[in-house]
């Protein structure tokens, strides 16, 4: 049950710095003259296309990476997140938002993917339920979360990116250590 809250937790902050960065974009682009406000949106219309097509890419990229999987998306993701407030071409901003958009949906499925693997055929739904919960508060509380993260629309999304890349250090740290925990296992 740890591990489901846990990854709960993860899906919480998650879907803040995702929804931080929708929020707070078009006010980011009037803000510094990158775009319109409608710029804006065709951006984060093209996250979401990247988002289906970083959808197809999770089995081969699971299958390659397994559980460094999670840590490498959030990673990428926070960086490209953090990266959209220093550039100031709208073009650059696409590319780097996609990359955002691309992560994102390596990052989601691979939480609940884990939690059925975790768990049982009767469990997964409830564990499942446990996850979207902290998914859709996440969401939820995102404007909250914004005005935390950043008095201005730049510096909040850059924390947001910052949040995923402390969430990626944090889930590498937790790989290295159920490793460790298993080798010692092993050879005991």
């Amino acid at each position: 049950m740890g591990l489901i809250i846990s990854l709960a937790v993860l899906t919480f902050f998650t879907l803040i710095a995702t929804m931080v960065f929708a929020v707070k974009l078009p006010t980011y682009f009037v803000q510094n003259h990158i775009g319109s406000a409608t710029d804006a949106s065709n951006v984060w219309s093209a996250v979401n296309i990247a988002t289906v097509i970083g959808g197809f890419m999770f089995d081969p990229c699971y299958k390659k990476l397994g559980k460094y999987i999670l840590p490498i998306a959030l990673v990428l993701g926070g960086f490209a997140t953090s990266l959209t407030v220093v550039v100031k071409s709208l073009g650059l901003v696409y590319v780097i938002a996609c990359i955002s958009g691309i992560a994102g949906s390596l990052t989601i499925p691979y939480i609940f993917n884990r939690i059925s693997e975790i768990s049982s055929a009767q469990k997964a739904p409830f564990f499942t339920s446990i996850a979207l919960v902290g998914s859709n508060l996440g969401a939820f509380l995102s404007p909250v979360a914004g005005k935390f993260l950043g008095d201005q629309a730049q510096t909040a999304i850059f924390n947001a990116g910052v949040i995923n890349i402390i969430l990626a250090v944090i889930s590498l740290g937790v790989i290295f250590c159920l490793n460790k925990k298993s080798i010692r296992k092993v050879h005991a």
